[in-house]
């Protein structure tokens, strides 16, 4: 890669990783402070503050990494394990996270009466907190093993760029993979799956309702569904891109157009996440407004 080209791709990812620290950093601020000053506990402000406080250390591990590509000096060995452990981690956490709060956004405002839909919510609204707590815990484990599945060349911690052509892979077995696959991806996409259907479906019956002058429903009620709909469909989508773009960087050349493009979605998705999970709260959407108004006033100013 070309000397300019690299300080295209330096200025590009510190610039966008302050992006990434101050819109995360707000969504914890704001949510913290709702649960410091004694509020009535709201699940979706506790996922949302986990979420910001995932996507900040993601983030910081990520400009950790970057410096040490670099810089050959900061190139350690543990840095390296580091990487390949906590960033897995937060991975299958995110997923986690993104699928209880759709979860969260469909026992709120869906209002089935059959009585095993009234029994998830419940158990729902109840387990929610030990939900988290269990997926946190289950997608550490499953990144105990990546530790030991990669070790670098010499030559990586002393080229600049680094030389990753010499990597030595060490596979984990298949069942470990696939169970790896199916509790860290599969199933959290099967959960906001399944949350934004049953969204969906519940929308179709409040516009059908409303179509016929039935009572207990109003336009206000369909435009909650559409709100939960757009973000749990954009957090989806994202998700999904994520997990594509890690598994082709891991499977083309460093130095591939492709690679590059992937390498960009991983490094854009805290800043992203932070993002749809803002625009989907009108107090974060001021709070952010706000801070860009001042900025601009600052500036104006001097």
């Amino acid at each position: 890669m070309s000397s300019l080209l690299w300080m295209v791709v330096m200025v590009f990812y510190y610039v966008e990783c302050a992006l990434a620290l101050s819109l995360n950093s707000c969504i914890v601020l704001l949510n913290g402070k709702s649960l410091y000053n004694g509020a009535k506990k709201n699940p979706s402000a506790v996922i949302q503050l986990i979420m910001g406080l995932i996507n900040i250390t993601m983030r910081g591990l990520l400009l950790m990494q970057f410096t040490a590509l670099l810089f050959p000096n900061f190139r350690i060995e543990g840095l390296f394990n580091i990487m390949l452990f906590f960033l897995p981690f937060q991975m299958y956490f995110s997923s986690w996270l993104i699928s209880w709060l759709c979860a969260y956004y469909c026992i709120r405002i869906v209002h089935f009466t059959h009585q095993g839909f009234i029994w998830v919510r419940r158990t729902l609204s109840s387990w929610l907190p030990w939900g988290l707590i269990l997926s946190g815990v289950g997608s550490f484990v499953l990144c105990i093993g990546n530790i030991w599945t990669v070790k670098m060349a010499p030559g990586y911690y002393n080229s600049t760029p680094p030389d990753t052509s010499n990597m030595e892979n060490v596979p984990l077995s298949l069942a470990f993979t696939a169970i790896c696959l199916f509790l860290g991806v599969c199933l959290p996409f099967i959960i906001s799956s399944v949350s934004l259907l049953t969204t969906v479906v519940s929308l179709f019956r409040h516009i059908w309702n409303i179509k016929h002058q039935d009572s207990g429903f109003s336009p206000a009620q369909v435009q909650v569904h559409v709100n939960a709909i757009r973000t749990m469909i954009l957090l989806l989508l994202l998700d999904v891109l994520f997990y594509i773009a890690v598994m082709t960087v891991n499977n083309i050349n460093n130095t591939n157009p492709m690679s590059i493009a992937c390498w960009i979605v991983v490094i854009v998705f805290p800043t992203l996440e932070a993002a749809i999970i803002i625009q989907s709260s009108s107090v974060l959407r001021k709070m952010v407004l706000g801070r860009l108004c001042a900025c601009r006033t600052v500036g104006t100013e001097s």
